[in-house]
Formats: structure tokens, sequence, C-alpha cells
């Protein structure tokens, strides 16, 4: 028999005889709970006044209880008794270390826009300043354990992930910009990921992250780079490379 079987088999004998001892002792306090005599005269509580003058007074009933209410009495503490001995088990304790240990999960997102442009157009290219922006990009994050690297799907954006992936030997992973709740979904399972955004997506996605984003992207901006925490939600925002815009 294996270790983990022998584990279980000892686990299942000792939840058997905690429930055996329950039942017993269970089925003694009921039993003799309606044998008593009569009872004494009833006592007068306070139920009302707090103690005035006008207090209400009544009747404390102290009759032993029918037979019906005697077992319903009876069973409350034993399934308080198997309720605990069960939540104490070996395999309830593993349960409950795995449900904290996803509760506390981390995950680091790190989020940019794309470098600098040439042209216009959705299909336009970097200049030759976005393409320096994306290598010292590169540069920055070789190592800062980055796993995931997740773009739009433009020239803009693949160009500016471009350098980071081919030093890390990593696939860009494209996503929709007109679905950024799914992708702050699948950036929550873990890691350290980076995002190459737009002006507007990459705000919108450090809010839907729970972080915050600050003033509003300008078009002629392209150096920040935020860091969120998760889950928590703490923000931090850096600059890099050459200033973007003047000062």
């Amino acid at each position: 028999m294996s270790e983990p079987q022998r584990r279980r088999g000892s686990v299942g004998w000792w939840i058997v005889a905690l429930v055996v001892v329950a039942l017993v002792a269970w089925l003694v306090w009921a039993w003799g709970w309606g044998s008593g005599t009569a009872a004494p005269e009833a006592p007068e509580v306070e139920t009302e006044g707090y103690g005035r003058e006008d207090a209400v007074r009544l009747p404390v009933t102290t009759d032993p209880p029918g037979p019906a209410t005697r077992w319903q009495a009876a069973a409350r503490p034993l399934a308080l008794l198997l309720a605990s001995s069960l939540a104490t088990t070996p395999v309830a304790a593993a349960e409950a270390a795995g449900e904290a240990a996803a509760f506390t999960q981390t995950a680091v997102v790190l989020l940019v826009r794309h470098g600098e442009t040439d042209g216009e157009g959705a299909e336009r290219h970097l200049s030759a300043a976005g393409r320096a922006r994306a290598r010292v990009l590169a540069d920055a994050l070789a190592t800062a354990g980055v796993e995931r690297i997740f773009s739009t799907d433009l020239p803009r954006t693949r160009e500016t992930a471009g350098p980071l992936a081919r030093h890390l030997g990593l696939e860009l992973e494209t996503y929709d910009p007109d679905r950024l709740a799914d992708l702050a979904g699948a950036l929550r399972s873990g890691g350290t990921s980076l995002v190459v955004g737009h002006s507007d997506t990459t705000p919108d996605l450090v809010l839907l992250l729970g972080g915050a984003p600050g003033e509003p992207i300008a078009h002629d901006e392209h150096d920040r780079l935020y860091r969120v925490e998760l889950p928590s939600g703490a923000t931090g925002l850096t600059r890099f490379g050459e200033p973007s815009r003047a000062p």
C-alpha cells in the first residue's frame, strides 16, 4: 500500500472513531434528559424596564422538554462536534492551505505604449526613434523575469515588443484591444508579463487591473513604463529611453 493510501486510510478510521464516540455520548445524554422530577416554582426575571420600578416580570419556564424538543436539542452538539472534527482533518487542512495560496498568489504586469512611429494610419511602423526605444526597453527588462509578452496585432506594437521577445526566446501573444477585460483576467494567473499597447488602451488596462494610471497619455508621449502588482493593484510609473516630450 502506498503512503498516500495509508494516510487516507488512517484519516478515515479517525473520523469513524469520532462519529461513534459522539453518537454514544449523544444517545446517553438524550436518554437521561427527561428523567428528572417536576420543576420547582418558576422564578421571575426582568424582561423590560432594565431595573426600573415598572419593569415587566414574566415567569421562566423550567419544565423538562418534551421528546421532540429533547431530540432536536440533543442533535445540535452532535452536529457541531462532527463539523469541528471534519474541519480539522489533514485533508481539510490541505484544502484550506491550497485556497489560501491561490488567494495570495501574486502577479506583476508591465505596461508600455508603442514607440514613436513614421507616417499615419493603422499599419504604420516604428521610426528610427521608436526602434531605438524598443531596444532600450529590451535592455531594461532583460532581467525583470518577464514570462509572457502581449501585443496588439499591429506593426508598431509588435515592433516595440519584438526585441525583448527575441532576447528572451518568447513568442508574442496577440490580444484584442476591444476585449481588455479578457486580457486582464489572463494576466491575473500569475508571473510577470509585459503588455504593449496604445495611448488609450494602456491606461484603460491599468484601471482594469486595479491600478492608478494617472494623467492621460499625450499623443507624443512614448516613455511611460507602468508596473502593476496583483492582486493589490499597487502601481509604479517610471520612464525609459530618451524623453519623448519636450520639457
